[in-house]
């Protein structure tokens, strides 16, 4: 066990490109509604009831895309008169505010569009990969493959972060703690530059590591590493997209699994539990859904050991247990049994290349 850090919530998850023009998309379509709802009340009376449904509906779409814990119960407060106007600017606030951090103009209508745009533009342009000097002593070196066959630094460091994964699938821990941590030394001691994508994959491969490795003291201190250290650029770089979406959504369980563990209020935990495996749960239900299972467990366990944990012991809330009882519904609806408690486990990582 250990304190809470500061990721304490969902809501102080990092936002990626795509996540903050979501966020603008979102932020300018409340604007326009509110500009409607105004003209409404004055010529088309009848409407203003569906505009006011639509209202919430967007209230709660902001929310998520903020990452707010619990949106969909925040959205209730659009239902209250006065208050909901004061939700209502605090939730287009925090959007100008994250807008900004991306240097993007907000208007009275919300997000310039015209930026909106180039921030997607560059969110999914590829990644330039820097040019970085080979690592000295080749031949002694453990990145060191046949003259013929190598290309460039970056290969190297690819390949031995995938001699890392194999590793670490085969159980051997340490060994691949070693290999990834070998890789970071040599992309801040031994090149001119550092690779943002393979900095982003050796500490997640790290992460993963040492949190498979039952180290999650040595797992919560990579996680909270200081912004400016190699750890922390490296987290920041993995919550900001700088690997695949699989790979993030292995990042988001981890983080679950070590809110279940923090000490603090059982129930913020609990949202935070909910916050991560809800977007894990999400993106495997469409996209992999043989990696479901495995993922429900993990958040059955996490919720559980949230609240065996705390001080007086108490079983979960049925409102912290209703989303995840929800996604283990429409999983048996399809056929399935019902996910048992089961030691945690990971989905694979992705490959050391850029497919996406």
């Amino acid at each position: 066990m250990y304190e809470s850090s500061t990721r304490n919530t969902g809501a102080k998850m990092a936002h990626s490109d795509l996540e903050i023009y979501e966020v603008g998309k979102t932020q300018s379509a409340m604007m326009y509604l509110v500009l409607v709802n105004i003209l409404g009340v004055f010529f088309a009376p009848n409407v203003t009831a569906f505009i006011g449904l639509c209202s919430i509906y967007f209230a709660y779409k902001l929310a998520s895309d903020l990452k707010y814990p619990v949106p969909w119960l925040l959205s209730i407060i659009m239902l209250v008169p006065l208050i909901n106007l004061l939700y209502l600017f605090i939730l287009v606030n925090s959007a100008t505010k994250l807008l900004r951090t991306k240097n993007i103009r907000v208007g009275l209508m919300g997000a310039s569009r015209a930026d909106l745009e180039k921030l997607k533009a560059s969110s999914s342009a590829p990644k330039a990969l820097p040019t970085m000097k080979a690592p000295a002593g080749e031949q002694q070196n453990t990145f060191t493959k046949p003259q013929s066959s190598m290309t460039s630094p970056l290969e190297i460091l690819c390949a031995s972060g995938e001699k890392a994964d194999r590793l670490m699938e085969a159980r051997s821990f340490d060994n691949a703690i070693d290999r990834y941590n070998e890789i970071i030394d040599v992309m801040f001691n031994e090149t001119k530059s550092v690779d943002s994508f393979i900095l982003a994959k050796a500490t997640l491969g790290l992460l993963t590591a040492t949190t498979l490795g039952k180290k999650s003291i040595a797992a919560c201190e990579i996680w909270t590493a200081d912004s400016e250290s190699k750890l922390g650029m490296g987290i920041s770089l993995i919550e900001n997209a700088q690997t695949s979406t699989n790979d993030l959504m292995v990042y988001f369980s981890i983080c679950a699994y070590l809110h279940s563990l923090a000490i603090g209020d059982p129930d913020k935990q609990a949202d935070a539990v909910n916050s991560y495996m809800t977007k894990v749960c999400t993106y495997f239900q469409q996209e992999k859904l043989e990696e479901l299972p495995q993922s429900l467990s993990n958040w059955l366990k996490f919720i559980a050991q949230v609240y065996e944990d705390s001080e007086p012991v108490k079983s979960p809330p049925p409102e912290k247990t209703a989303v995840l009882k929800d996604f283990v519904k429409k999983y048996m609806d399809m056929g399935y049994n019902k996910p048992q408690i089961v030691d945690i486990a990971l989905p694979k990582l992705s490959l050391w290349e850029i497919t996406w």
